[in-house]
């Protein structure tokens, strides 16, 4: 694979899971029959590989050519969006919840003390999205640790063996998730090379992995939906890898992710605030009495997201390029 293959690849792989990313988190619930459903399989299923590549990535580009100077980059491109998009969000939140126009779409969600602030920001943030930001940057500061394990091949397996296991019996995401999928991202970058070749057709196995994400939540009970969730993850990345070669080809579908891929960093950070807003004004002016009538305002939920957040960025551009590159790490 040639450098510039490679990041085509990295590209289009970032611009197709921020897409997914806003799809989860423009998941409707309201109590309509079948929605249950609906909102588990866009929420619990597919949507879920998301994150995980994003560490993947994260991973093995932080310790591909790795030098102490890449945490100092990251410190600018990971940890400051991160800090700006939180204050931004408590921010807008704060003031809207005090504005009558707009009170009831954003009341009693954020309190304006130290200690709300702190935790909205750090531990619980108010713009969910940005716990991936967080736990990105507390990786790269201990990327020297984990460095030096993955030049011991026996340690650098016994540490990916106890965070999968961690990953897999423990429910709370902090540092599980992440942690596991951002090493495993290490771990291959440190080799080189991914040393993994599946016999499987790829197209095969996407196949099956679609399959079972329609077929899973149908199964899902309050005991057994993590475990086969996190089934699904992990098939779900290796479905994507198996097909890598499609995210290389010169086709409509990749053209519309390279034209995406300056935005996506700008949506991904602003796509919270915006679907909040959005969906609750689509339930105020479309009429909800089926299934039906959920998934339109879902799709258009989705759509619209990516367009204002899209347009967002574009008028901040024209009147504030400097805050734009900030607020995006310089991706754009």
């Amino acid at each position: 694979m040639t450098d510039l293959d490679f990041r085509n690849l990295i590209n289009r792989l970032n611009s197709f899971c921020m897409i997914l990313i806003v799809m989860m988190h423009c998941v409707v619930t309201v109590n309509i029959a079948g929605n249950t459903y609906l909102s588990d399989f866009v929420f619990s299923t597919f949507t879920r590989v998301a994150v995980p590549v994003f560490f993947i990535i994260s991973g093995y580009l932080l310790f591909q050519h790795y030098n102490i100077n890449k945490i100092v980059r990251r410190t600018r491109t990971v940890f400051v969006p991160f800090l700006l998009w939180s204050i931004i969000t408590i921010a807008v939140f704060a003031f809207l919840q005090h504005v009558p126009l707009f009170s009831s779409y954003f009341n009693n969600q954020f309190q304006l003390t130290f200690e709300s602030v702190f935790t909205r920001t750090f531990i619980k943030p108010l713009n969910g999205a940005l716990w991936f930001l967080r736990d990105l940057y507390i990786l790269v500061l201990v990327s020297p640790i984990i460095w030096r394990i993955n030049q011991n091949k026996f340690c650098s397996h016994v540490v990916l063996l106890c965070l999968f296991i961690i990953w897999i019996i423990q429910p709370v995401r902090f540092l599980t998730e992440s942690g596991l999928f951002f090493y495993l991202g290490t771990y291959f970058a440190s080799r080189k090379e991914l040393k993994f070749n599946l016999k499987l057709n790829g197209n095969v196995l996407f196949y099956i992995f679609i399959c079972l994400c329609l077929i899973f939540p149908v199964f899902y009970t309050e005991t057994n939906k993590t475990i086969l969730i996190k089934g699904l993850v992990l098939l779900g990345c290796v479905a994507i890898y198996s097909n890598k070669k499609f995210f290389l080809k010169d086709n409509p579908i990749n053209r519309c992710l390279d034209s995406f891929k300056k935005y996506s960093f700008f949506v991904y950070a602003s796509h919270q605030i915006v679907c909040q807003f959005l969906k609750k004004l689509l339930f105020q002016v479309i009429p909800v009495y089926n299934i039906a009538s959920v998934i339109v305002i879902y799709i258009l939920t989705v759509c619209c997201t990516i367009v204002v957040c899209i347009y967002m960025q574009k008028v901040l551009m024209v009147v504030m390029p400097k805050l734009v590159k900030i607020l995006t790490g310089n991706r754009c």
